[in-house]
Parts: C-alpha cells; structure tokens; sequence
C-alpha cells in the first residue's frame, strides 16, 4: 500500500491539482440571462485525452482526426454511451451507504455544421449494431409469442367445451419484452414504461437538446415540473411512478438508468436557459457535462479509423451486452466497486477542495454545478475502472486505482473549466460602454459596499476563476490608470500584511458645462440619494433630461438638484461622454444616451 508521500508523488506525475490554486480557488457570477449576448467565450481548453487510457483515448483521437474535428466533440458522448450500456451492472461504494452509479450526461455546445452529429454518429456506431440485433431478435420471440398464444387460447376454449378431455392445459406462453439499449426523445410515461422492461437502463441520444429540454410537460401545458421531477430522480438512480387515469394504474421503475448525451447550438442553449430559469434552479443544468470546442468548419481528413480500433471500442459494448444477459448480475444489486485507500484519499482531497471553490460561490448556478463534481469524479472513475477491465479481460479489480481516480479527476476539472466558459457565454451580460467584465467589476464592488480587494471582485467573476489573480490586477490597474477606479492601500491593524482596496472614483469627470453652467456628475451610486445631480450654478429653471432618439422627455431636475424617479430601470451610475452633456449608462451602449438641456 503507498503512503501519503507516495500519494502525492502519484499527483505530481498525473498533472492532477486537487488542492486549489489562484486560478482555481475562486467563483464568478453569470449575472442575468442575456439571449441576445453573442460575447465570445474565452478560448478552449484542449480536451485532456492524455489523462485517458486504452480505447478511451485511441478512439475518440481516431475519430477526431478521421472526421476533421477536436477530440472534444467525441469524448462527452463516448462517455454517455458507455455509461448508458453499463447502466446497473456496475455502481461504486465511496463509503457505506454512499453509492454512485455510472450514469453520465453530457452535452456538447456548438453551432450547426460544426461536426457534433458526425461524432456522435460513430460513437453510436456499435451500440446501433447490438440494438439493431436486439430489434430482430425481439421480432422472431414476437412472433413464436404470438403463435404459442394462439395455441394456448385455442387449448382452453376447446377444454370448456370438453370437459372430459385428458389433455394436460396448455402453459400460458410469457409475453417478450424489447430489449432496449437507445431511446427515442418519448415521453416520461412512456420512458417510464421502457424502463420497467429494460432495468439495466439505457442511452437516450439526442441530436438536439433544446427539443428535449423545451419539450419538458409539451402534453400537459405545464411549466416543466413533472418531467423536470422525474428527470432529476433518474439521474439519481431514484425509483420513479407515474399513476395513469386510464389503463395501467401505476407505472413504476424502481432502477432507473438513462444517460443522455446530445448537441445544442450555443444560441438555442441560452435561450432554452432564458426561458426556462428553472432548469438552474432545479439543478438539472448542472447535472450536464458540458463541451464547448473550439467552432470551426469541418474541413475534409484522408485519415481513416484503424479497423484494430474501430473492432475494439465495438467489443466494449458487446461485452456489457453479454454481462447484461448473463443473468449472474441483478440490476437491483449491482456488482460494488471500492476506492482503494489511494484513490480514496485523492477523492477525498478533491471532494474537500472542491467544497471550498464552492463556498466561496455567490450565485446558485455556480454552487450547483460545483455541487454536482465530486459525484462525477466517482462516475467517471467508475467508467474508466470498467472499460479497462473489459480491455485487458480476467476478473474484475474490486477496487479503484490511485491513478484511475487521478485521471478522472483531471477530466472532471476539464469540465469545470468547460463549466465556466459556458456558463460566462450563455449568460453573459454587458454590451457596449465599458465592456462586459469592467461592468461586472463595477458590479462587484457595489456588492461589497463600495470598496473590495481584488480577491473579493475575483469571486464574482467567472473570466478569473482560471485567468488568476494577477490578470485581474492588471485589469484593475488599467482602470485605476482611466480614472474609472481609485485604489488605496490599507495596512492591518493587527501588524501583518495590508491590502490594497479598489473603489468606484466618486466622480468620474467632475463638470460638464452646458450653456456656460457647469453640472456636477455626482453622485457615483444614484440610489444613495434619490438620483441627485448637481445642479447648483442655474439661476432659474430646470434641468430636463432627453432622450436623443426620440426626443422624449424622460425626467426633469428642479434647482433642488433631485429627481424624484429615478431615470433607469437599474441604478448604474453614468460617465460623460465624448459628446458634451451626453452621458451613456455603463454596459448599454450609446443608444441609452441622454443630453441635458436647460429650459426657460
């Protein structure tokens, strides 16, 4: 058994950072659903195919390179299907009484043309081979069903009508259920139903998810919440019901396995999100691994996939199929796996740090994707344990390898990272004025009262949650250096080390003078004292507020210097544009541009 040293040393070698670093250690927040931001996320992390072994990495890299197109188009659904085909063979024991099964769900974020259907294609390949089997198989039982009932019915009128015939009755022949390795987008009714006949589970790939998610309660003119309830059970490996008014009364699954693996254009993605907030309340966006690859044209590749590779990744299914049909394994109790004392003190590690990230968190789509991780450190630990197996052949390990878990690991915080780009993307707010990120910083040192270090305004944002400490000083630095920002170093009262503390500048450009009368900018934050401008200097009148586009009147400011109704539908303070007494509000752009004129 290795000891702690070794442990580490094994962390060292794998590339595996459990323990949070600057880049790692800090949250951010999406702020609101935007559907019409096209911002641009920050450029992709490559895929760490390196982290995977055997199979799990020639084919997706194979494939990859055959079709034209990044290894991260293949892996997520190469993931899904092999855990939709393990569905309860298998599950791992983290401690007593705390199980993870390997259902796994991803989806990869692209636009249309981009090679997400070629992918899932060939990862579907060999799973469409068995079911097409199945399929017949099921026809011919069908079949020899329907005659043996035939017979059967036949015996017993006879047999009322002779009632002294000898002959021994006919057994009623038992009715063959389909065996099921894919589904279609159905019902929960019906998937219900499917899962009752298919216990194992199974894999349900969807070419495109917004018509999965949008199609939540589609027959019951409902908001989501019956499908969303059922879908967040079976991804938890929950016995679902479903009482029916009619026919069959009670529909129950008491094993539910699904995964789902599909492909959603980025538009579609944040407006399936826009318009159903509920799916990150629930937590059930945070249930998905997502990918967003690098998006370029699938341009033509003379590279072929080795017949070696192709046959080889085909035998990892065949041999789950064989252990489903064995009748040796019972989906009710699955055959349980342990983490051996290294994994368990990488996972454990992991688990802990992990926690931390999400402590740290202000916003609850960040808290329930890192919520979800650790328990997809474990599947995919899970999944990696069992191809591997299947690969080299003899008995099953019992136990979960050091390095198996430190390669998940190292998966699991590629998807993190994944996490955060999408999420950044598809629910980015900011256009125009600053900029998106100088708007958020503004924002996150209001939320602190008006002054924060740079750590605090690092929680807030996603784009140096991996970008690190020193990318946001210097991006501070340039605005303290725009006047847009003041900063002030603070020393400790207690004598250790000081901090130095950013806040918004109380005026931006102190005056502007319109008609030889100068008018203050003040104040920075407007609900502070009911949107107050300075309007000392004007003798007589009022100051009227305009808006250009239409020439509306929008609000007036007495002498008395305070309107009454705030001007904005958000308080954001405003800085004065190039063009004299045009002020634009910060993040929306020059169309909510207002000039100030004096009147009688």
């Amino acid at each position: 058994m290795k000891n702690d040293q070794d442990v580490m040393q094994l962390v060292d070698e794998t590339g595996v950072d459990f323990v949070p670093d600057e880049s790692q250690a800090d949250s951010f927040n999406p702020g609101v659903l935007d559907a019409g931001d096209n911002t641009e996320a920050e450029p992709p992390e490559p895929c760490p195919v390196d982290a995977l072994h055997g199979l799990l990495r020639t084919y997706p890299v194979a494939v990859a390179k055959s079709v034209g197109i990044d290894t991260a188009f293949v892996v997520p659904p190469m993931l899904s299907a092999i855990s939709g085909m393990m569905g309860r063979l298998f599950r791992l024991q983290l401690k007593k009484g705390y199980h993870e099964l390997p259902t796994i769900w991803t989806a990869v974020v692209a636009s249309s043309g981009s090679g997400k259907t070629p992918a899932l294609e060939k990862i579907l390949e060999p799973i469409h081979r068995l079911q097409n089997q199945a399929d017949k198989e099921y026809k011919e039982l069908r079949n020899e069903y329907e005659t043996d009932l035939e017979s059967y019915q036949e015996s017993k009128r006879k047999r009322k009508v002779d009632k002294t015939s000898f002959d021994p009755p006919l057994e009623k022949p038992t009715e063959p259920m389909p065996e099921q390795f894919l589904a279609d987008n159905v019902t929960t009714e019906a998937m219900t139903e499917i899962l009752e006949q298919n216990p194992f589970g199974f894999l349900l790939p969807q070419d495109e998810l917004s018509g999965f998610l949008n199609g939540f309660d589609a027959y019951r003119n409902g908001a989501g919440g019956k499908d969303l309830s059922f879908w967040l059970s079976v991804f938890n490996g929950v016995p679902v019901r479903i009482n029916r008014k009619t026919g069959r009364k009670l529909i129950a699954a008491a094993t539910p396995a699904v995964a789902i693996t599909g492909g959603i254009q980025p538009g579609m993605l944040r407006k399936t999100l826009q318009e159903n907030q509920h799916f990150f309340d629930s937590g059930l966006a945070a249930r998905f691994l997502f990918a967003m690859p690098k998006d370029e044209p699938v341009r033509w590749s003379d590279s072929e996939i080795p017949d070696s590779v192709t046959g080889g990744f085909a035998v990892i299914f065949d041999r789950l199929m064989e252990l489903r049909r064995s009748g040796n394994i019972s989906p009710e109790h699955p055959i349980t796996l342990i983490l051996s004392p290294e994994a368990k003190k990488l996972y454990v590690a992991f688990n802990n740090a992990n926690a931390q990230e999400q402590s740290e968190l202000d916003f609850d789509a960040g808290r329930a994707t890192w919520a979800k991780l650790p328990a997809y450190a474990a599947r995919l630990a899970l999944v990696f344990h069992v191809v591997e197996w299947l690969e080299s052949g003899g008995n099953i390990p019992s136990q979960v390898s050091a390095s198996t878990m430190a390669s998940a690991i190292r998966l699991t915080n590629w998807f993190k990272g994944e996490a955060v780009r999408i999420l950044e993307t598809v629910t980015g707010t900011g256009k125009g004025g600053l900029g998106r990120i100088e708007t958020r910083i503004l924002e996150a040192i209001q939320k602190h009262g008006g002054e924060a270090t740079a750590r605090d305004i690092q929680r807030s944002i996603s784009q140096y949650m991996k970008k690190g400490i020193d990318a946001l000083e210097t991006k501070l630095t340039e605005m303290v250096s725009a006047k847009i920002l003041e900063s002030c170093y603070m020393q400790s009262n207690s004598g250790g080390r000081g901090k130095t503390v950013y806040r918004v500048r109380g005026v931006i450009d102190t005056t502007i003078s319109i008609d030889g009368i100068d008018i203050d900018t003040s104040p920075i934050f407007p609900e502070e004292n009911d949107s107050c401008v300075n309007v000392n200097g004007v003798s007589d009148g009022e100051v009227s507020i305009w808006q250009p586009a239409s020439s509306d009147l929008i609000a007036k400011v007495t002498k008395a210097g305070c309107i009454t109704k705030n001007i904005l539908p958000i308080p954001l303070w405003a800085r004065q544009s190039e063009t004299q007494g045009c002020f634009s509000r910060h993040g929306l752009g020059t169309e909510f541009c207002h000039v100030i004129r004096l009147t009688g």
